[in-house]
């Protein structure tokens, strides 16, 4: 459910089919909206969810004239307000290693008065290709989000091409993690 070209608002008319689809079946939808991976329903119910799933690819929803596959949305739980990642520390890599130097990097290049401004990082077993992290101010995490770090970052580790500059973990989790088209 990707946006069309020849439709500017064709994302907003399957969120609302989707919707009024859900309010139909009884499901209790808190929230939606749309990103670049799809439409995302945020159910009140982890049996609502359950049971969704359990039909597989929905044939008809009145208004989309395509089957719509459902699946699960992948989110990480945010811990720190202000939490960053990094992603694509692909299987390829010794991720164990990798952790250790990201640290390392964060710890060696983000300081105040000889102190480092890295709190603390952490990974999720769900997702092992994202290393999370935070810094212990808002002015040190907008000196991680900058251009120019993205740049260092891109020079310092340009032997893993899967790897991508530090984000704010809740654009990761809005901008559609893990979803594939045609999902919601």
């Amino acid at each position: 459910m990707k946006e069309d070209a020849k439709d500017p608002g064709y994302q907003e008319k399957c969120k609302t089919h989707l919707l009024a689809w859900a309010k139909t079946k009884g499901y209790l939808v808190t929230n939606s909206f749309v990103n670049p991976g799809g439409v995302t329903l945020c159910m009140a119910s982890l049996q609502d969810v359950d049971a969704i799933l359990s039909c597989g690819v929905i044939e008809r929803i009145p208004g989309i004239s395509f089957s719509v596959q459902p699946v699960r949305g992948r989110q990480i739980e945010i811990e720190n307000v202000f939490e960053l990642a990094i992603t694509g520390l692909s299987n390829d890599y010794d991720q164990e290693h990798l952790h250790d130097m990201l640290r390392d990097w964060l710890v060696d290049n983000f300081e105040a008065d000889g102190v480092t401004t890295l709190a603390r990082t952490r990974f999720t077993a769900s997702e092992p290709e994202i290393f999370i992290f935070h810094m212990t101010t808002w002015k040190a995490t907008c000196e991680v989000l900058s251009d120019t770090t993205c740049d260092h970052f891109k020079t310092d580790f340009k032997g893993y091409d899967m790897m991508q500059p530090p984000q704010l973990l809740h654009n990761l989790n809005t901008s559609g993690l893990g979803k594939r088209p045609g999902s919601f």
